[in-house]
């Protein structure tokens, strides 16, 4: 959690907190409030997460315009989808906000982030060879490895379809 793309991955996984809990039967008075509570509890933490992972969202230098479009698209859904489950106007009103914010702090389509595309490779080639070919230039080949996670730069293989700036 020392970088905001760490904090963002690290309270996605509070999203769906709760979701695969055991039923909590609601037979006597004591369960019923048992299960009064959890949805509470639960419901807070989703509600928290979301919004903390907003804040880090906020935080990120994104590299591409897909990559803050796909952030900006999950985090007002899953605001979307707490404010459309509480009973509380002032929790609504506070996500239906912190929603506007989002869209508003995340780059768009009007930022000068470069797109991505999509390329499949004909035959196995360096990571550095892909850089000149396409940029003509080789500091475009430590975005390649990173971006696509390549294990062996000196060797992806023919086939292998690679995510690169579009430019």
């Amino acid at each position: 959690m020392s970088t905001p793309r760490g904090k963002l991955s690290a309270f996605s996984s509070f999203f769906k907190f709760g979701d695969d809990d055991t039923p909590i039967p609601s037979g006597t008075p004591a369960r019923a409030k048992q299960l009064e509570n959890k949805i509470i509890f639960d419901d807070f933490m989703r509600q928290a997460a979301v919004a903390s992972a907003a804040v880090a969202a906020s935080e990120i230098k994104f590299e591409s315009l897909q990559d803050a479009t796909e952030a900006r698209e999950l985090l007002t859904d899953l605001l979307e989808a707490q404010a459309e489950t509480t009973d509380n106007d002032d929790v609504f009103q506070a996500l239906e906000d912190l929603n506007a914010r989002v869209v508003d702090a995340l780059p768009n389509s009007d930022s000068d982030l470069p797109a991505i595309k999509k390329i499949t490779l004909e035959n196995t080639t360096p990571a550095l060879i892909i850089a000149y070919d396409l940029f003509e230039n080789f500091e475009s080949e430590q975005d390649i490895i990173d971006r696509n996670k390549i294990r062996h730069p000196g060797f992806i293989i023919g086939g292998t379809e690679l995510e690169v700036v579009d430019v």
